[in-house]
This record gives C-alpha cells, structure tokens and sequence, in this order.
C-alpha cells in the first residue's frame, strides 16, 4: 500500500516528466488493496476456527442415567474458542463423518458449517499416541459408535 501510494507515477514522455497520480485514484486502489488483505485474514480466521483440536465424548449428565446418545454429550475446542473454553453439543444432533484419508467431518444439526478433524501420527486418544492414521481412525471410530454416535468414519 506505501508503495502505491508513495511511487504509483503517470508514465514518462519526452516533453513531460513522470507525476504522482491524482489522489482520488491513489485512495482509491490504496482502499481495494486493504479490503482484499482484511478479507484473506478474516477467511483465513474463519477456516482456522473451524479446524477443531479437541474431540471430547463426555459422560452422561446425570450419574445414574444409562449411557445414550440422548443424553451424551461432546466437547469441541478449537482456534475459535479462548483459552480452555470450548462448545459443548448433544451427542444425537452430532453426525462424524471421513471425508478424506486424514480428516473427519463433525456436523451438528441446526448449526451452521461444520468442524474438521486432522488425523495423524501424533493424534492423541484417550491418553495413546495413535501410530497411524488407519489406527487413530479405526480407535475414534469404535468410541464413537459405543457412544452411539451417528455417522461413517471408517471406508471399509
């Protein structure tokens, strides 16, 4: 943007010399080169707070209720959340599916957009280092239907 605003000259001829432009056209591609950054940083921000780092399958809420989908909820923490902070949804509005060799798709009904989960070898469940993206897939998928959760993590 300075060096638009500071070099952008009408071209040279023989009689006259190089001038700035006039301001009005200066302001003017100054203002369309900081809107076109502030949209890629803003994208940019949106898909990041849509990665989700956390996937978290907590218990039922009440101790003496019988594990269900009706009552089980999942925490998701990711860029978007501050600090240890996260959302929290039903289990039953939730659907996790593979959309990629390395990456799963939480989609929660009457929300808007969904979450992406990256997998590989340094995936982390329940306190284990998966080896593979195969062996973390094949591991969130067993917890994931055990909860009864809804959705196709595994291809075969």
């Amino acid at each position: 943007m300075a060096v638009t605003w500071r070099n952008w000259k009408t071209e040279a001829t023989s009689e006259k010399k190089a001038e700035l432009r006039p301001l009005w056209v200066r302001v003017a591609v100054c203002s369309l080169e900081l809107a076109t950054g502030t949209l890629v940083a803003a994208s940019l921000l949106i898909y990041r707070s849509r990665t989700a780092t956390l996937l978290s399958i907590l218990p039922p809420k009440k101790a003496n209720a019988a594990p269900s989908a009706l009552n089980r909820r999942i925490f998701i923490q990711s860029a978007g959340s501050w600090r240890a902070n996260g959302i929290i949804f039903p289990l039953a509005a939730c659907t996790l599916t593979r959309v990629a060799k390395n990456a799963l798709i939480l989609e929660v009904k009457g929300q808007y957009g969904s979450w992406q989960f990256n997998l590989d070898n340094r995936t982390i469940i329940e306190g284990d280092r998966m080896t593979s993206t195969e062996t973390a897939c094949k591991v969130l998928a067993k917890r994931w239907h055990q909860a009864e959760g809804k959705g196709t993590i595994l291809s075969s």
